[in-house]
């Protein structure tokens, strides 16, 4: 089975839904900043600067949300696929089961199962992560931001947080905010730089025989 070919065409998708689902939500964004600045200018002059129209504030932030929750869906994806491909590495190399009993023992470990597929492509296929083109840190890190996403939630808000073990090890994560330190915030350049990063760990791991 030619894996690096379902790989590429399942990110190529996965590319084409986050641009174009952006596009109402920047929209908004868009919009609702252009109406902060006729607002702004209308009170021009005024002794007491009165609030922005809370409309225009929600707007706001509900684009800002959205576009944050279609790119925690994408980094979810893009995880997912990744794993998917070198799960089939394995099984193109004809080493399924040991890759299974490999697997299996390192999970005892708790190492979390990126270090251990890392293992396992050294032990069984020779192929050592850490002569890749890409740091091993931005790949666990995608794995870890998408860990938070699905578990770190509460039903009082649509924000995720780094667990206290994931800030300990990344608290300069690719995936935390700007103001907020630990709020998980998927942006358009992060997750760019992510499908970037692991599309090209995957081309050279199809160098690595």
């Amino acid at each position: 089975m030619d894996i690096r070919y379902f790989f590429d065409k399942k990110l190529a998708v996965l590319k084409e839904f986050y641009a174009k689902g952006k596009v109402p939500f920047d929209q908004s964004i868009n919009e609702a900043e252009r109406g902060y600045e006729r607002w702004l200018h209308g009170v021009t002059g005024e002794d007491v600067d009165p609030a922005p129209p809370i409309e225009l504030q929600d707007m706001y932030d509900s684009g800002k949300a959205c576009k944050n929750l279609l790119g925690q869906a994408g980094l979810s994806a893009l995880q997912q696929t990744f794993k998917e491909y070198l799960s089939e590495c394995f099984s193109n190399r004809g080493c399924t089961r040991e890759a299974e009993i490999l697997i299996s023992r390192l999970k005892k470990e708790r190492i979390g199962w990126l270090r251990c597929y890392k293992k396992a492509f050294q032990d069984l296929l020779g192929c050592d992560w850490d002569n890749a083109p890409v740091p091993f840190s931005i790949l666990e890190d995608v794995v870890l931001a998408r860990n938070a996403i699905q578990h770190e939630g509460h039903i009082s808000s649509l924000d995720r947080w780094q667990d206290t073990e994931y800030r300990s090890k990344y608290p300069a994560s690719l995936f935390v905010d700007e103001i907020w330190p630990g709020l998980i915030s998927v942006t358009e350049s992060n997750l760019k730089l992510a499908m970037d990063s692991i599309e090209r760990f995957v081309g050279w791991l199809e160098t690595c025989r």
